[in-house]
């Protein structure tokens, strides 16, 4: 069994395998774990990494368990817009000021993931209900998160970090550009040097890829045009989006 990113020493660790063992105790006990085991790694497997151009790393997943997908800041597609989270309330708030888009009707940023934009929480669980639960003293995460950001930043990559626990691993990071931005919670907008809304974000990123030599991100979600054969042999040469994970996880 092949899955995304399986060469990461980090699936060999002993700290995975603690993590497995809180997750599967969490789990034994009664806690909801979120997101689900089989979405825990879903932005790996909608991004691999000859695809990255942009790493988004966020902080844990949403609190509310049917928020949370394993892609960071991004929803199900069923949720309508008047139940979207604070934090990608903010987002879409930029995205519409920046370019003079509409709100994009749902709040699924898989589209993203598949163009080249890593949607990675630093801590990719917790316990439903709980934020930052499984930001564990010993940071048992972290090794996957650090492994992540190096591997990306030895091909070039731009990086943006969200909020103070994201930052944490900005040392880590030694010769792409990097973007350094406010939680997008609405008390991470308050009394901030880099608020989200004005910030010209997405600009920005663009800017930095151009001038390492890379393509722009479409960061456009509303589908203003249809096209055809969406559905048929253009989607075959895309990454799967059914949160495949590592087997370990799956034991």
């Amino acid at each position: 069994m092949t899955y995304p990113w399986s060469d990461l020493a980090f699936w060999q660790s002993g700290e995975f395998q603690l993590c497995k063992e809180r997750i599967d105790d969490d789990i034994r006990k009664g806690f909801v774990v979120n997101p689900e085991k089989k979405s825990m790694f879903r932005a790996l497997s909608l991004t691999p990494l000859d695809r990255v151009r942009v790493v988004f790393l966020g902080q844990d997943p949403y609190p509310e368990h049917r928020l949370a997908t394993g892609l960071a800041f991004s929803i199900p597609n069923a949720v309508p817009p008047g139940d979207f989270p604070p934090s990608l309330g903010t987002i879409f708030k930029e995205y519409q000021r920046e370019f003079g888009y509409p709100c994009p009707p749902h709040g699924d940023l898989s589209k993203w993931a598949e163009r080249g934009v890593l949607l990675w929480n630093t801590i990719p669980s917790c316990r439903s209900g709980k934020s930052l639960s499984h930001d564990w003293r010993d940071g048992a995460w972290d090794g996957l998160t650090r492994e992540i950001i190096r591997r990306c930043d030895g091909r070039g990559v731009v990086f943006v970090f969200f909020g103070a626990i994201a930052k944490r691993h900005l040392v880590e990071v030694k010769s792409s550009p990097t973007i350094l931005m406010s939680h997008p919670a609405p008390r991470g907008q308050m009394n901030t040097k880099a608020p989200i809304v004005g910030s010209r974000m997405f600009t920005t990123i663009n800017d930095k890829l151009r001038e390492i030599g890379l393509e722009p991100i479409d960061w456009r979600l509303d589908d203003p045009e249809p096209q055809e054969g969406r559905s048929g042999n253009k989607a075959l040469g895309r990454p799967r989006a059914d949160g495949t994970v590592p087997r370990i996880l799956q034991n």
